[in-house]
């Protein structure tokens, strides 16, 4: 896809690495929201996956910060990756309700089948980030993420500034044509690339902690429509994007979450 920046921006931000990490991050919530969408949604009235639906949303955004950041409006940037962490937060909110209702024999999570159909709000953030972090099945990961507590305080910081416009520079860097001598806009590039790898990364770990079925390759059941009989344990297959993304994001950034994850399921993760 042919990329039109802004011609004001330098060669040193046109190239930044953050525009392919966009790319691959659009590419796998691509891949994920058709994957999931073969399994029957759980926790709602509704027949359909919901989550497919939520995993389609979060490519979108991602391709508008894209989109916005070629342009060099980092404060609008910024700001839709506001939606980005709170979609993550939502969605692991509603997977870890409808789990523990599951557990509980309750099928249908009334709150998460309230919002589906526009008869409820859910939580606010800080309320749905508290029952994440209590919840026992994410135990362990999010002992692994607390030590990193403090990045996470200072990425809603930063969202928020820049989303609610809580000092001049929140607007002035929104302007891809304003002149850049010192090079803020780099580093502003830099910061986000971080983030929003970190927020990346703790969807992936919270989604396949809850729901590994999520990860299964499709060889399984391929061989199930065609009448075949499936091969030995192949219901444990992971798919490849999916080990593609563990291998080039949590390996090399979080390999103690890596290490993690793979303990707790069952998939064949390597």
């Amino acid at each position: 896809m042919k990329r039109e920046f802004n011609s004001r921006l330098s060669k040193e931000y046109i190239d930044h690495a953050v525009f392919q990490q966009l790319d691959e991050y659009i590419d796998y919530y691509d891949s994920l929201a058709y994957h999931v969408i073969l399994w029957t949604g759980t926790g709602t009235k509704s027949p359909l996956n919901f989550n497919s639906y939520i995993f389609s949303s979060i490519k979108a955004t991602l391709r508008s910060i894209k989109t916005t950041l070629e342009q060099g409006q980092l404060n609008d940037a910024y700001s839709m990756t506001r939606g980005f962490r709170d979609a993550v937060v939502t969605n692991i909110f509603q997977l870890v309700e409808i789990d523990k209702h599951r557990d509980m024999g309750n099928w249908i999570t009334e709150k998460v089948n309230n919002w589906l159909y526009g008869k409820e709000k859910l939580p606010q953030y800080h309320q749905m980030i508290d029952r994440i972090v209590a919840y026992e099945k994410l135990k362990t990961i999010n002992e692994l993420l607390l030590p990193n507590e403090g990045f996470y305080k200072e990425l809603s910081t930063r969202l928020n500034d820049h989303t609610h416009y809580n000092s001049f520079q929140y607007m002035l860097w929104n302007d891809g044509e304003i002149h850049d001598r010192h090079k803020v806009r780099l580093k502003l590039l830099n910061q986000l690339e971080e983030d929003i790898r970190q927020i990346f990364i703790k969807h992936f770990v919270w989604l396949f902690a809850i729901n590994e079925h999520y990860m299964m390759s499709s060889d399984y059941t391929d061989y199930l429509e065609v009448g075949q009989i499936p091969p030995e344990n192949s219901e444990f297959w992971v798919a490849t994007f999916v080990q593609e993304a563990f291998d080039a994001v949590i390996k090399v950034h979080r390999p103690d979450l890596a290490i993690a994850l793979k303990q707790s399921v069952n998939m064949e993760l390597v």
